[in-house]
């Protein structure tokens, strides 16, 4: 076919008659032109587009390959997020170094930033660098997807702005032409009915398709088509925008392509408009609720949700909902047959530009597992402490007879033993009352755990607990020829405690340290702080290694023991005083070095 120009077509219908096409055409001629320049601006619009495009199809690639990963931590999954950064680079390469468009410098940058992180993230988690670290970490790598993404949609709104701008502006020079046009047809009509025929055929028709279809999609419905074959100006321009319809259509994100995202989502998601009606729900949420979602939309939220065993009453829980701000909330949802399920809520509110709340989202991870798993371990800890009691109170019986027997023994009243038999029968008595101190350790130790132990809270006189105790355990330091000495500061503040149980911390601190003392000394002082007294016992034996020092107050742990120790204790002194401590809101710890001996501090706070 013959590609005419609309220039020539108006000359050829206008040589019928001269004066009028002369007219016609020196006034059309430079609007024409703008058309043409508005035609050639649309080539490097759709350019940009288009490359914003597989911008913006990498970031998301990337940001959902980064997310597997760092839900499952594998290799394959390490390795795909490695060739999404790897392809994000290499579009902007691409772009930087192939097509001239400096609009997407920003884009450009934010992508280069985006792998670098991504590439810092892999490093952390790779070294496995603390959770804190790599949380930062994941924090920056989210805070540039979402820097990319408003860079991505500003220069989206940008690009459609100046074609709308364009489209408009199409639509006025087209309409400009049709008005002069019917104005000079008026006068051709006079002249000859042959001519105006043509000219409506040749133009009007292309010209009222071609503004039909630019308001369209002016409009924003992208999937509008102009229908022209023609082979001139219009034609082309027609061609142009059909293009930039079909770019557009491409990069703007379709409600049926986020429904579809939000469908597949696994965990259960919920929209819900500030009045607390439900918008929108996924498959996994009508899934575990057992509704169709045709039954849910519309309802208030209420329909799906039960307060059970929670701190908030369903008012303030509606009413923080309604402000989005329950953030990894424990509730139970409510099933079709009123069955309910545990699920850990987390709530956020999506703020439109006005800053009010559009909607409200709602994700919903089903915990029924990790709740039957924390009642398994109730009830085998409910177990425990229940054997652990009966047990040791089942063995104090045969315990008081035994030591009763060995004790008539020893003392002569079954008859008379040889040296032999007396050294046995002591040895038995020494353990006898060894074992007789483990069931009572790990009866108080239960009872503590428990919260079943009695404390009688009353004012006392730390320096007298003090002495009392130097008095019963000096004879025990002086079998090791150890120095045991008093720093007591005469100007303490009255205190309420327990002394039966600060007696009994005492015991197990200077116990342990005669155990682990060989030569040298042991103090014990008390100390008037701001914000208690501070009791402190000293000694210069073997010390304690750092690992040890993590983990000397908790149950069932031994202290190393000294070459030569004979005697190893239940494991359960330093846990039974760290609890006594505690529950009279005071703290204990430790400070030692190895071979440099030990002290080991306690605060009784102030009434």
């Amino acid at each position: 076919m013959i590609k005419i120009s609309i220039g020539h077509k108006i000359f050829i219908g206008f040589f019928v008659l001269i004066l009028l096409s002369s007219s016609f055409l020196f006034i059309t001629l430079p609007t024409l032109t703008e058309i043409n320049v508005l035609s050639s601006s649309v080539v490097p619009l759709s350019k940009e587009m288009g490359a914003l495009q597989r911008y913006t199809e990498k970031a998301k690639d990337l940001e959902s390959k980064l997310e597997l990963y760092l839900t499952v931590r594998t290799e394959e999954a390490k390795e795909d997020v490695l060739e999404s950064t790897k392809n994000l680079n290499q579009e902007v390469a691409l772009i930087k170094r192939g097509e001239n468009l400096p609009r997407l410098a920003e884009i450009s940058d934010i992508s280069l930033e985006l792998t670098g992180a991504t590439y810092s993230l892999l490093g952390l988690v790779d070294k496995l660098d603390s959770t804190y670290k790599i949380n930062l970490q994941i924090i920056a790598v989210n805070k540039l997807f979402d820097k990319f993404q408003n860079a991505q949609e500003t220069l989206q709104r940008e690009r459609l702005a100046s074609l709308q701008k364009n489209l408009k502006r199409q639509e006025e020079i087209i309409t400009a032409i049709l008005d002069r046009f019917f104005k000079i047809e008026i006068s051709i009509v006079v002249f000859g009915l042959l001519a105006s025929f043509f000219l409506t055929k040749f133009i009007t028709k292309n010209l009222s398709k071609l503004r039909k279809a630019t308001g369209q999609i002016a409009a924003g419905n992208f999937q509008s088509r102009i229908d022209i074959s023609a082979k001139d100006e219009i034609g082309q321009l027609a061609a142009s925008f059909n293009s930039m319809a079909e770019d557009l259509e491409k990069t703007t994100v379709s409600k049926e392509y986020v429904d579809n995202i939000i469908a597949s989502i696994v965990e259960t998601l919920i929209v819900i408009e500030p009045n607390l009606k439900i918008n929108i729900v996924n498959n996994a949420a009508c899934k575990l609720l057992g509704y169709k979602r045709e039954e849910l939309i519309g309802e208030h939220f209420k329909k799906i949700f039960s307060l059970k065993d929670s701190i908030l009453s369903q008012e303030e829980f509606l009413d923080r909902l309604s402000q989005g701000r329950l953030i990894n909330f424990e509730t139970y949802y409510r099933r079709k047959n009123t069955k309910e399920i545990p699920v850990l809520l987390s709530v956020s509110a999506m703020i439109n530009e006005s800053g009010d709340i559009s909607y409200i989202i709602c994700v919903a991870r089903d915990i029924t597992e990790r709740k039957i798993a924390e009642e398994k371990i109730k009830e085998i800890a409910e177990m425990k402490s229940k054997l652990t009691s009966m047990v040791s109170h089942e063995l104090r019986t045969p315990m008081a007879a035994i030591k009763t027997g060995i004790s008539i023994v020893l003392d002569g009243l079954a008859g008379q033993i040889n040296e032999e038999q007396e050294d046995i029968l002591d040895t038995a008595r020494r353990n006898v009352d060894r074992l007789a101190r483990l069931i009572n350790d790990v009866l108080d130790f239960q009872k503590l755990e428990a919260g079943k132990m009695d404390f009688r809270m009353v004012d006392n006189n730390i320096n007298e607990v003090i002495s009392e105790c130097h008095k019963a355990m000096i004879s025990l330091a002086k079998k090791k020829d150890l120095k045991f000495e008093l720093e007591l500061s005469e100007e303490l503040s009255d205190l309420k405690f327990d002394r039966d149980k600060i007696m009994q911390v005492l015991s197990n601190l200077v116990n342990n340290a005669i155990k682990f003392t060989d030569k040298g000394s042991i103090t014990i002082s008390s100390k008037q702080l701001p914000e208690g007294v501070l009791v402190s016992v000293i000694d210069t034996g073997h010390g304690i290694n750092d690992e040890e020092k993590e983990r000397v107050f908790s149950s069932f742990e031994q202290l190393r023991r000294p070459a030569g120790g004979k005697e190893a204790g239940s494991g359960l002194g330093l846990a039974i005083s760290r609890e006594i401590i505690q529950k009279h809101k005071g703290r204990i710890w430790v400070e030692s070095k190895l071979n440099h001996g030990s002290t080991f501090y306690f605060i009784l706070p102030l009434r």
